[in-house]
């Protein structure tokens, strides 16, 4: 029999913590109890792009409201965040798109070291299967999938070759080569959710225990996890009880 003793707990399944224990079990003597307060990612809308609107303020969403902005009239702004396995990345319409070069290169003056974009480029490409193939800023051979629509027809280039060639008449970019230009429009490719690649993908060889629906009864000094077990998808044989730390 396993351990069912964690050596990492993981608070989260979005893209980074499906990412993280995916990374961490890659050493099969590790074992990661993985956390997430939404379900499971197998709503169908999930999986359609273009339903992604229909995942908005439902279980999915933790449907989340910015401070009032100034510039807007002092309005408080709509903020979707996924409440699911995966996270965000199961509820923006399985879109592939990265971070700005000068963001990237901001945060490095911020002193985030290690965040610059040459930093960042690596990892970006290792972690990324391109189906378009490897280039100076794209690689393959990743654990996510990135590809070109697939019913890309005739009328839909039409549409979307005209929209490009407007925006390129107002001195926007039309493709993002490398992550420098500050604004662009582009045709953008799409991926497999973390959720589905990190976490379904090849777990039969991982200790992994991942369980959704989890939440935090704060009420006592030391907290219990609340885990439904209907819900603890166990990899390592046996489901986890464990009590928060004060």
């Amino acid at each position: 029999m396993v351990d069912p003793t964690p050596d990492y707990v993981i608070v989260g399944a979005g893209s980074a913590g499906c990412a993280l224990a995916n990374r961490l079990t890659e050493d099969s003597n590790v074992k990661v109890l993985l956390l997430e307060a939404g379900g499971p990612d197998k709503q169908q809308k999930i999986q359609i792009p273009a339903a992604f609107p229909k995942l908005f303020k439902t279980e999915c969403d933790w449907a989340y409201e910015t401070e009032e902005i100034e510039h807007m009239n002092r309005r408080r702004m709509y903020w979707p965040r996924g409440r699911v396995l995966g996270g965000s990345s199961s509820i923006n319409a399985m879109v592939y798109s990265r971070a700005n070069r000068s963001d990237h290169d901001r945060w490095r003056e911020l002193g985030v070291e290690g965040w610059g974009y040459d930093a960042i480029l690596p990892y970006y490409k290792k972690s990324e299967n391109n189906e378009r193939g490897p280039s100076e800023f794209h690689g393959v051979g990743g654990e996510l999938n990135v590809a070109d629509l697939r019913c890309a027809g005739r009328h839909r280039d039409r549409a979307a070759f005209a929209a490009l060639a407007a925006a390129a008449l107002f001195g926007f970019c039309r493709r993002l080569r490398d992550g420098i230009a500050a604004a662009a429009f582009l045709a953008l490719p799409k991926r497999c959710g973390a959720g589905e690649r990190y976490e379904h993908g090849e777990h039969d060889k991982k200790h992994i225990a991942c369980a959704s629906g989890v939440h935090s009864d704060c009420s006592e000094p030391s907290p219990m996890l609340q885990v439904p077990a209907r819900r603890c998808q166990s990899h390592v044989r046996n489901p986890i009880a464990m009590r928060q730390r004060a």
